[in-house]
């Protein structure tokens, strides 16, 4: 019987494995028993389902990217704990590769451009990274918010995929995440509500008198800056401070048409637009209160 449907497909790979075999074939099927249980038991975890296995590969179905994506960063998680004090000939290091695609199922198998490009990207894109998973690039614009949470988000544009889930490589559950930065100004709510308006930003918490702290994510949900005004007598006076030593950035797609817009709305133009040697095209305002703040269009986008 033959059934088609989009479906998320995620293909596995351990990383010189073959290697291993050839170096001490016991301990490498040893290492493969303790890899196919921590796969098995993380595509368990989160409703995939097995196709099969070749070798070291797993190749396996999800019903939603969700599930997908944060299987393949817990499988990374759970090898880092499984690698943690071992010597390197004992540890596992697996590539994944993700995609959503209309995909055939026939007799126990999967077939389809879904299966053939999520097993490309595993092994055309992750084998740059031997430590990371990778997806197609829809896959990071569905669940960015999701990456931000649990990981780290990058993304390649030369290839046209990103990659995500940076390992805790210094042991599972030292990493730091950012959390925000602070500003004291003399104004939290009004500079809270531009910002909101003309920068694009979301507040996200907000507590009343006497220090009025705002926070404020942007619109990718991943930074977040705190307006407060505590104590008074400590704001800076930026608006005479020089914008190399403290300024906050915001990529933008259309240069001139955000000056202009943003100059319209009380922000002072403080130099460029201008180009770097590396192609990006940057500008420097103030907002209405003095503090810095620089417009980029990067030839190569970083967030």
């Amino acid at each position: 019987m033959e059934t088609r449907k989009l479906a998320v497909i995620m293909f596995t790979d351990m990383v010189g494995y073959s290697k291993k075999v050839h170096a001490d074939e016991e301990q490498a099927l040893k290492l493969l028993s303790r890899h196919n249980e921590i796969l098995a038991a993380q595509i368990d975890a989160y409703q995939g389902h097995v196709i099969k296995t070749i070798g070291d590969a797993f190749f396996a179905d999800f019903d939603s990217v969700f599930s997908a994506v944060n299987c393949a960063i817990d499988i990374q998680k759970k090898l880092v704990e499984a690698n943690e004090g071992r010597p390197e000939e004992e540890q596992m290091q697996v590539r994944i590769g993700i995609h959503v695609g209309d995909v055939i199922y026939r007799d126990d198998d999967v077939f389809g451009d879904g299966v053939n490009i999520a097993s490309r990207i595993e092994y055309e894109k992750s084998r740059r990274f031997s430590r990371r998973s990778c997806a197609a690039p829809h896959i990071r614009a569905f669940l960015g918010n999701v990456l931000n949470r649990r990981g780290w988000q990058g993304y390649c544009p030369q290839r046209q995929v990103s990659y995500f889930s940076r390992i805790l490589q210094q042991g599972a559950g030292h990493a730091m995440k950012f959390e925000h930065f602070a500003i004291n100004v003399e104004d939290p709510p009004a500079v809270a509500a531009w910002y909101v308006e003309h920068l694009s930003m979301e507040i996200v918490r907000h507590v009343g008198e006497p220090t009025h702290m705002h926070f404020l994510a942007d619109a990718t949900g991943r930074v977040v800056i705190e307006l407060y005004n505590n104590p008074p007598d400590l704001i800076p006076d930026y608006a005479t401070q020089d914008p190399q030593v403290l300024h906050m950035a915001f990529a933008v797609e259309d240069m001139e048409g955000a000056l202009a817009r943003l100059q319209a709305a009380g922000a002072t133009k403080v130099g460029g637009p201008g180009q770097t040697p590396f192609g990006d095209v940057l500008a420097m305002i103030r907002d209405p209160w003095g503090f810095a703040i620089q417009l980029t269009h990067r030839a190569e986008p970083m967030v």
